[in-house]
């Protein structure tokens, strides 16, 4: 009786143990297909995220978009480019400043503007006027000697003294150039010029002394 006691309990015993353990194998298979499925979510979360990442450059492209209308309007408010000069009356610091940067000394710079404003009228160095709309420029200078003349302002300038001048007279072009005494270098502009009617040259020149 003992010994069927013993082999009933070992089997009540064993059959506990195996029934505990597949309980616990069936535990541990719902925890392992419940960690799978939280991982595969995790994992497909984490591939969806960079998908969001290229809003942010359509965004910049959107924002830039935006902006190209505001450039471009800035563009077309920008005036367009003039002249450095433009044909008509100038101002004489212009002339002036022109003369003594190719080298022209002050007192002879003032000679010759009031000379050249009284023949052009105001420093129009594309007046056509001079001698019945015979002589043009800035020194009223005929065909035969303004045939290579410049046509911007201080190109003009430039060739006058010291191409036009020093060709046609050149014991005037060094005493222009020389810059000595008031009535040397008037006498220079006159022999170069050789102009018909004195006018107010000198008078004009006195004037442009007492601004330069």
């Amino acid at each position: 009786m003992k010994r069927l006691a013993i082999v009933i309990a070992a089997v009540i015993i064993f059959t506990v143990a195996w029934s505990t353990a597949q309980s616990q194998a069936e535990l541990n298979k719902k925890y392992a297909e419940t960690d799978n499925r939280i991982a595969s979510t995790q994992t497909q979360e984490n591939k969806t995220e960079p998908v969001d990442t290229p809003d942010e450059p359509q965004q910049a492209e959107i924002v830039k978009d935006e902006q190209t209308p505001i450039i471009t309007a800035k563009v077309a408010e920008t005036p367009p480019k003039t002249p450095e000069y433009a044909c008509g009356q100038q101002d004489p610091a212009t002339i002036y400043s022109i003369l003594t940067e190719i080298g022209v000394p002050r007192i002879s710079a003032i000679q010759i503007m009031g000379s050249w404003k009284h023949e052009s009228g105001g420093f129009d160095y594309c007046q056509k006027r001079g001698d019945g709309g015979i002589a043009w420029g800035l020194n009223s200078w005929h065909p035969a000697r303004r045939y290579d003349m410049p046509e911007t302002l201080r190109e003009q300038i430039n060739w006058a003294i010291h191409t036009e001048m020093k060709r046609d007279c050149a014991s005037c072009y060094a005493t222009i150039m020389a810059g000595g005494d008031v009535y040397s270098i008037r006498s220079a502009i006159q022999k170069s010029t050789r102009w018909g009617v004195l006018g107010n040259r000198w008078v004009f020149a006195d004037q442009f002394a007492s601004m330069f």
